[in-house]
């Protein structure tokens, strides 16, 4: 077991209704299993001691960007027995797919915060709703509603349903009656059926 890690016990098949899902993450060459919080703590542990006498993350906490050779080196130093911290283990602990090594390394060092899952969600969904619109012909006026749609799911996280018209922000836009003379209504329920299904998905 690498030292500064803590070994998450399995769960008995007794305590299944109470126990909490906990994310984990697989290190060293048996695939031990670590709590993916204690795992960041552990990261962030060794950063912040790292910084005191590493060149390299000591560069980093000076406000200074790594080559592509020198985030390989550190790389390599970090993945070794002693620590077993590489990127797709932290990319899985901070639940961010997209993550470098050089983010964690200033996450570690309160440089930078990391998106939260939230706001990786919204971006994800602002990402599909784009991609979707570009595959359509709206017209700007309806295009316009649509985008509040997208912005009340992302507020709501919830299907969004033809009632939602009759909100304050769309009344502003002439609320259920003018959106319907805008759309059709079959359109609009057909519109809302497929962001639903594609667009607004969790």
């Amino acid at each position: 077991m690498p030292a500064g890690f803590i070994q998450v016990a399995e769960a008995a098949p007794e305590n299944i209704d109470v126990i909490i899902k906990r994310a984990c993450v697989e290190v060293g060459a048996e695939g031990e299993k670590i709590d993916s919080d204690d795992y960041q703590m552990a990261w962030e542990r060794q950063i912040q001691e790292l910084a005191k006498a590493e060149p390299l993350v000591k560069k980093v906490k000076e406000g200074q960007e790594l080559s592509s050779d020198e985030s390989m080196v550190l790389a390599e130093k970090l993945n070794s027995p002693k620590y077993y911290f590489n990127e797709a283990n932290l990319r899985e602990a901070y639940h961010y797919p997209p993550g470098t090594l050089n983010e964690f390394v200033k996450t570690a060092l309160g440089i930078q915060e990391l998106p939260t899952e939230a706001q990786l969600y919204d971006e994800r969904i602002s990402e599909l709703f784009e991609a979707w619109l570009i595959d359509k012909q709206f017209q700007p006026e309806q295009t316009k509603i649509l985008r509040l749609v997208k912005s009340q799911y992302i507020a709501r996280r919830a299907p969004i349903e033809v009632s939602i018209f009759n909100e304050p922000i769309f009344q502003q836009q002439g609320g259920l009656n003018q959106i319907l003379r805008i759309f059709g209504e079959d359109a609009l329920q057909t519109t809302l059926k497929e962001l639903n299904q594609t667009v607004f998905v969790r």
